[in-house]
């Protein structure tokens, strides 16, 4: 199923954000796969991933598209008061256009909504545009898993764990 959430006129382009909770659409689903290889390369979530989260319960891709084509995908998992984002990601050729951040902004209204009252996610220490777009948004560090993330030159980066309180 496929909720639509909010539809905006925004710099002459129609934009609008979806939520789906099930790998139906395969054809969002792959654009959506095609943006993360894009983003996160070898690290990338591939097809076969993503379907498998999205058939399970709870699990969710809100999607950013312009003039009907995905621009921006966020694949999360939200049960009782908390959620996680799993996976976010904006085309390169719609990068530094606020689009992340719009998507995320409807993201906590939609959990809101919802009755969450906590949001996490992870994201790499060096992943510094990120970091400083989520503390724009609220959310505070909780905790870093030393060396995390294998780098491909041998070294390792740290994981941030970020947190956002969506109540009072």
């Amino acid at each position: 199923m496929i909720n639509i959430i909010k539809r905006k006129k925004c710099v002459k382009m129609h934009t609008q954000i979806i939520n789906m909770d099930s790998p139906d659409n395969k054809q969002l689903l792959k654009t959506a796969v095609d943006i993360e290889v894009m983003v996160q390369g070898t690290q990338a979530w591939g097809q076969a991933t993503m379907t498998k989260f999205l058939a399970m319960p709870y699990y969710y891709l809100m999607l950013t598209l312009i003039e009907d084509e995905v621009v921006a995908y966020c694949l999360y998992h939200a049960l009782f008061e908390s959620a996680e984002i799993l996976r976010i990601g904006t085309h390169l050729n719609w990068q530094k256009q606020g689009i992340a951040s719009q998507l995320l902004h409807h993201l906590i209204i939609h959990l809101q909504q919802q009755q969450v009252e906590n949001l996490l996610l992870e994201v790499r220490a060096d992943n510094t545009p990120a970091i400083n777009l989520y503390k724009k948004l609220g959310f505070q560090q909780i905790d870093c898993r030393k060396g995390y993330y294998a780098n491909r030159n041998g070294t390792v980066t740290n994981a941030i764990i970020m947190s956002l309180r969506l109540t009072s």
